[in-house]
């Protein structure tokens, strides 16, 4: 390589007390090393939606004689825009009062298409905030009443609009000043402040620059535009309106520059048509604009122009145009027409051309100059182009093809600057170029290497980019492709630290699964200035975890950025066996769960969980899912007594338990000897009758509603992979599948009808009847 060169481009964007701040550099390999860039920054007043801009803003009018140094603008801004906070702008003040006498149907058609109807009672009724398309509105208001059915006479409304219309008597404004500012080895300016590298920042009020301007809804069909500028011995000032009618929207602006030193002034007018009366007017299809220039010391010159799209049969799209200009000075006149099409003769190809003719009063000789081009896709992976540019002399013809073997991938290759003369000699190929690239989008990061080799200079140039971003907000780090102004990082701690996170504003069709490099998932989907409901929901630390989901509802302003930090308590699985006296299992048994707790006089209470019970299976296992740490019990019939069957979870921090959260408990069989010295029966009868007579108890436990108390240990605390693979082995782990492929033959697969009838022999006899045990009130 002849030449290289590294830099590593650097735009900073931050936010601190609502106060948003930029500032941008450049890093070199090279001398100098370190390049300062522009800053700003700005504050938001969203109630009233105005900014306050200071930095370097502003491009500014003043100028300096003498200054060598590098030249910006520093200053600042008032600007009122509906953008910059929660104030909406104001609607249109359009509105139709009817009077309604008995009960009616009422509709409201736009431009002959109904968009509104409702039944209305005997009232006033007020009708505003009508909706508005561009162009010509007819509005037709129809009332029929119910009983007679016969519609009334309408009411008609009509009504130009134009997007760039503000309602009547809403504005917005800017002021503004700014005043040079430059960098360089010398104090220069009315003060300077030192800066890097030995240089100066020096600045210069005396050539200042003050802004204004507004737009004024003066009607709500009628919109003013003043714009001024001045600094010493200059005024720059335009003024322009903008008005909608039934024909369509007109656009007038004139503006002029004015040197007070030498007393001169120049002036420059522009007009603008748009036609929209219907939907089938030819008119629509014509723009017409026109200009007049009058520089300082000339008699000025005029253009005007004209123009008009169609399509033939809805295939052929095409627009014609033409203009002409005339300068006073000279007396010189020019001209231009042109013309251009295109269309898709088959699918996925498409043929577009132009042409255009230039002549002027200075010579009887016309230019004609053309560009015709095509292009082919090979489905959603491959694309070709062919462009060819007609000129006086010859064509110029450049190819071009696109790959793209993924979402994330795409190559382009293309061959430019084949010349072709009209003299007949072949194709000159040694002044083009070759260039070839390749863009990869990544979760992170994007990349593009670009390679051109000059044919005709024999130069070859190879670039690489790469762009990442950093975000950071309250001790959380997040990465991404980009960052926008208003974000939110998503911090997962304890369990859910090593789950997946996904995140959905409200109305999405499915969440986005966001990955998290540096611990904390990035979001970027926030709006300013208005309310966003965020659903987070995050998975477990395994594949059989339960997940958790979070709702937030979020109002940023500008540049404010938020962190959502999820905890989730330590929840278990809890499990364990129940068995008879005969050690056949508790089958198909239930019971709620209480929640022991101790209350202010030191004696136990049992509170209901509703959102726990326990079940038993075929085995009498049974298996409670998202159980907190605390006490629990559960009710056991035994026979014609009711035993509670105590069992304690521990409190443990995410580090300590890992993703080992299933906890399996011993297994209980009714009059099992091992557990006969842990079993506290309790005799209600002798307990009452020694109470009312006011002996002591002694060592018998009170319960007023179990015969029996026993606590059940923990014996295990293990994984729930494990736990399930335990409970469910898979199929590769049983031995009875363990046979060879030989031991499968077509007999087999043998269908044998009567043996198939004395199986299916009473399925619709109604089934008996099962018996489930509860414990349930």
């Amino acid at each position: 390589f002849n030449r290289t060169m590294l830099n590593l481009s650097v735009s900073n964007r931050a936010s601190l007390f609502g106060v948003a701040l930029n500032y941008n550099f450049t890093l070199s390999h090279v001398a100098p090393y370190y390049n300062p860039g522009s800053w700003s920054g700005y504050y938001d007043f969203v109630e009233a939606s105005t900014r306050l801009s200071f930095g370097n803003i502003g491009s500014g009018l003043g100028r300096l004689v003498g200054v060598a140094g590098i030249q910006s603008s520093v200053g600042f801004s008032l600007e009122k825009n509906y953008a910059f906070g929660t104030t909406g702008a104001k609607r249109t003040q359009i509105e139709e009062t009817l009077t309604i006498i008995e009960e009616s149907d009422i509709e409201i058609f736009l431009n002959d298409k109904s968009f509104y109807t409702r039944t209305l009672r005997p009232g006033v009724y007020r009708l505003r905030d009508f909706i508005f398309v561009q162009g010509a509105n007819r509005i037709r208001i129809e009332v029929t009443p119910t009983a007679t059915g016969i519609p009334e006479k309408p009411v008609y409304l009509n009504f130009g609009y134009d997007y760039r219309l503000l309602a009547r008597g809403d504005t917005t404004y800017a002021v503004g000043f700014s005043m040079p500012q430059t960098r360089g080895p010398n104090r220069e300016g009315a003060f300077s402040l030192p800066w890097l590298g030995g240089d100066y920042l020096s600045y210069h009020p005396n050539a200042f620059t003050a802004t204004y301007r507004q737009d004024l809804g003066v009607t709500d069909a009628l919109t003013s535009s003043i714009d001024l500028a001045y600094t010493p011995n200059t005024l720059q000032a335009s003024l322009g309106i903008v008005f909608a009618t039934m024909i369509g929207s007109t656009q007038i602006q004139g503006s002029t520059n004015v040197d007070f030193d030498a007393w001169k002034a120049s002036y420059n007018v522009n007009f603008g048509q748009r036609f929209t009366i219907s939907d089938t007017s030819f008119l629509n299809r014509i723009g017409l604009s026109g200009n007049y220039n009058r520089p300082v010391d000339s008699k000025g010159s005029a253009s005007v122009s004209l123009s008009y799209s169609d399509s033939l049969f809805n295939v052929i799209r095409y627009s014609l145009s033409g203009s002409g200009a005339y300068a006073f000075d000279t007396g010189l006149a020019s001209w231009t027409v042109s013309a251009s099409t295109g269309f898709s003769p088959f699918k996925r190809f498409s043929i577009n051309g132009s042409i255009s003719l230039t002549g002027s009063s200075a010579t009887a000789k016309q230019t004609l100059t053309g560009q015709i081009s095509g292009s082919y896709s090979f489905g959603s992976k491959a694309s070709i182009s062919n462009t060819n540019s007609i000129q006086q002399t010859g064509v110029n013809t450049n190819f071009s093809m696109s790959l793209r073997p993924s979402t994330n991938d795409s190559f382009n290759l293309s061959y430019s600057g084949i010349r072709t003369t009209f003299d007949g000699t072949p194709p000159k190929f040694g002044a083009g170029s070759i260039a070839g690239s390749w863009s990869h989008t990544g979760t992170f990061s994007s990349l593009n290497l670009r390679h051109q080799y000059s044919l005709g200079q024999n130069r070859m140039t190879t670039s690489l980019m790469l762009n990442t971003a950093v975000a950071y907000a309250g001790g959380a780090f997040g990465l991404g492709r980009n960052v926008s102004d208003t974000f939110l990082l998503v911090r997962p701690t304890g369990l859910l630290r090593k789950g997946q996170i996904s995140v959905a504003r409200s109305l999405d069709s499915s969440p986005t699964y966001l990955p998290k490099p540096f611990g904390s998932a990035l979001y970027n989907g926030l709006s300013t200035n208005t309310t966003n409901t965020v659903a987070v929901f995050s998975g477990g630390p395994t594949e059989f975890s339960t997940g958790s989901s979070f709702i937030y509802s979020l109002s940023p302003r500008g540049r404010e950025s938020f962190v959502a930090t999820l905890r989730m308590q330590p929840a278990f699985t809890v499990s364990g066996v129940l068995l008879q006296k005969d050690g056949t299992p508790y089958i198909q048994y239930s019971s709620p769960i209480y929640r022991i707790t101790i209350d202010e006089d030191g004696e136990e209470k049992h509170d209901r969980d509703e959102t726990l019970y326990l079940f038993t299976d075929l085995d009498g296992r049974f298996i409670i899912n998202e159980v907190k740490a605390g006490s629990y019990l559960f009710d056991l019939k035994v026979d014609d007594q009711w035993y509670g069957v105590r069992f304690d979870v521990p409190d443990q921090d995410a580090k300590t338990m890992g993703i080992n959260t299933v906890l399996l408990y011993e297994s209980y069989q009714v009059d099992d000897p091992a557990f006969e010295g842990r079993v506290s029966y309790f005799d209600k009868i002798a307990v009452l009758l020694e109470t009312e007579i006011g002996e002591d108890v002694f060592h018998v436990e009170m319960a007023d509603e179990y015969d029996a108390r026993l606590t059940l240990e923990m014996v295990e605390q293990t994984d729930e992979e494990s736990f399930w693979n335990t409970i469910f082995p898979s199929f590769e782990e049983d031995p009875f599948f363990g046979f060879d492929e030989e031991f499968v033959t077509d007999d087999d697969f043998y269908f044998d009808p009567q043996v198939f009838d004395e199986m299916v022999e009473g399925w619709e006899a109604p089934p008996e009847e099962q018996t489930v045990t509860t414990a349930a009130p």
